[in-house]
């Protein structure tokens, strides 16, 4: 028989109790007839007097279908009651249980009702697994229940829901800590009875405040940390005694640190300590000591800078005993070098004798300072030979003095040094100055400066000078006074008339002081010319001749004044270097 819903009239599938669409409870066919015809879309032909009023009959009519619908609201009623009571009864059930510790069967009614089970939560049973979870906390933290039963409790609430572990993370993540904290209680208290005191002391830390063990975790915190710093002095004692003082400084630095980590010190521990540090520093420097005996300086220096590190001491004592030692090693290895340096000088290597003082910057134990006074003194010394050498060369007079000069050259490629560069320039104010090269401030008539050959008639080739082919003809060259010597060669170029003669005339500030013999066009001798010009100011040079007549090729009977120099005096002081 087809069934229909009390409510909205709609027809309902087979089987079905209640309503999809509304929830009402289902009805009979006959019934659902009766129930519609009462409706308000079925009442829309009733006049409103019926309504009011109506017949007996009509009245009697809708007396007994009022009661009808009394009736089947009251069915529904206890229908919607029981099936409240139907749901309400497990979740009262599971939450009870819940409250009362018996999760087992708490899981085990939730997991049985159809309605829990399909996944209708229930905020009661959720707040019931909260509520649960705090209490397995607690009591486990108050060590009333041990790790086991309550991993176990906490796994039976999280199985409620697929999400369980998510909703109890915060009581799964207290549970974890509180047994990590029991299991470094108890390591703490295994490790403390092997005297194992360090290690306990780091177990022991780890327990939590909120462990009900944490007071007494203290404690035998502070215990532990008292009686390892009393075994670190113990052993520090033996190897103090056997005079290992960098084992029993090891000993005591490193028990000393370790309580630094718990931010804590131990009086007795720090007293010892600082005695060790005075033993170990005695120790070392007596170590340095009977090493530098032996000149083995840098091995000295190296052992103290090793036991400073090591141990991060600072001291003064240790540290000025090291300089020493460094400066004594560093002095060691400039002797050395010094040593090779002047043999090589000796052997006339020069460069290469300032090169291996030289490589000795940067080197360890070698204060520059060292390689500056070695180098000082050997610069020092090759200023002196050289210019020494070159000065006995000076002796000979110019004409020694380019030989001179070149000894001074060569030691400045070797080493750029000042005296060596001064007496160089000294004695280069000496050397002779070719008045073919030097700029002239007035020539007249007919003469001309020559840079090529010019060929006496005696054979001699001259490289330069000045050539006269016309009478009076002059040049004039300002001096300045600073120059004491003219020298050159008054040669003959053609003999093209056997009686025409010239001669040369030297004049300083416009006086004469110089007149050469006449030269003659078959003359073949050339004439050596020496005239101090000290003090002259204004250098003229004239030459004076008796023919005019060209040659038959058109040409001058020339006269040459060949590679004419001047130059300063060579004082004692200068040959002297």
């Amino acid at each position: 028989m087809a069934r229909y819903c009390s409510n909205c009239g709609a027809e309902l599938p087979d089987g079905e109790k209640f309503c999809p669409n509304c929830g009402a409870a289902a009805m009979d066919a006959d019934d659902a007839a009766l129930f519609t015809k009462i409706t308000a879309e079925t009442e829309v032909w009733r006049s409103e007097a019926d309504v009011k009023g109506g017949s007996g009959a009509l009245r009697a009519f809708v007396r007994r279908r009022r009661g009808l619908i009394y009736a089947i609201a009251a069915l529904l009623a206890a229908a919607l009651i029981a099936l409240a009571i139907m749901l309400v009864q497990p979740v009262s059930r599971v939450t009870r249980s819940l409250h009362a510790g018996d999760y087992e069967n708490a899981l085990s009614v939730y997991r049985n009702d159809e309605h829990l089970s399909a996944g209708e939560h229930s905020d009661r049973v959720e707040t019931a697994l909260l509520s649960a979870a705090e209490d397995i906390c607690t009591q486990f933290e108050a060590r009333e229940t041990d790790a086991e039963t309550a991993s176990i409790a906490l796994s039976v609430l999280a199985a409620f829901r697929s999400d369980g572990e998510t909703l109890l993370a915060d009581y799964f993540a207290r549970f974890y800590t509180q047994y990590a904290s029991e299991t470094h209680a108890e390591q703490g208290d295994t490790l403390f009875a092997e005297s194992e005191y360090l290690s306990a002391a780091v177990e022991y830390a780890q327990v939590t405040e909120s462990d009900s063990g944490y007071s007494a975790a203290q404690e035998l915190l502070a215990e532990s940390l008292l009686r390892y710093a009393a075994s670190a002095c113990s052993e520090a004692d033996l190897a103090i005694q056997s005079g290992d003082y960098a084992a029993a400084l090891t000993q005591l630095q490193t028990a000393a640190q370790a309580l630094l980590d718990f931010e804590t010190v131990n009086a007795d521990l720090e007293y010892k300590l600082d005695a060790c540090y005075t033993l170990y520093e005695s120790d070392l420097l007596a170590q340095a000591d009977a090493l530098a005996a032996s000149e083995d300086y840098s091995g000295a220096a190296e052992l103290i800078a090793q036991g400073m590190a090591r141990f991060s001491l600072e001291s003064e004592a240790l540290s000025a005993a090291q300089t020493d030692y460094e400066s004594l090693a560093g002095g060691q290895t400039v002797a050395a070098a010094v040593t090779e340096s002047d043999a090589l000088y000796d052997a006339g290597s020069y460069a290469e004798a300032f090169a291996v003082l030289e490589a000795l910057y940067g080197t360890e134990d070698v204060e520059d300072a060292q390689v500056d006074s070695a180098l000082a003194a050997l610069e020092s010394r090759f200023s002196t030979d050289k210019v020494d050498e070159a000065a006995a060369l000076a002796q000979g007079g110019r004409d020694a003095l380019p030989d001179a000069i070149a000894v001074l050259e060569d030691a400045l490629d070797a080493r750029e040094l000042a005296a060596l560069s001064e007496y160089r320039d000294e004695l280069e104010q000496y050397l002779p100055v070719s008045l073919a090269e030097l700029q002239y401030e007035g020539k007249t008539g007919t003469l001309f400066r020559s840079f090529s050959v010019f060929e006496s008639l005696d054979g001699t080739d001259y490289a330069d000078g000045w050539i006269w082919g016309e009478n009076g003809a002059e040049v004039t060259f300002v001096l300045d006074g600073a120059y004491d010597l003219l020298e050159g060669t008054l040669a003959v170029r053609r003999d093209d008339y056997a009686s025409a003669g010239g001669y040369f005339v030297v004049l300083c500030d416009g006086e004469q002081v110089y007149q050469s013999p006449t030269l003659y066009h078959w003359q073949t001798e050339s004439i050596a010319v020496s005239v101090d010009i000290s003090g002259c100011n204004e250098l003229t040079l004239r030459f004076i001749n008796d023919y005019t007549a060209s040659t038959a090729d058109g040409g001058y009977c020339y006269h040459g004044l060949c590679s004419p120099t001047i130059t300063k005096d060579l004082p004692q002081t200068a040959a002297e270097g």
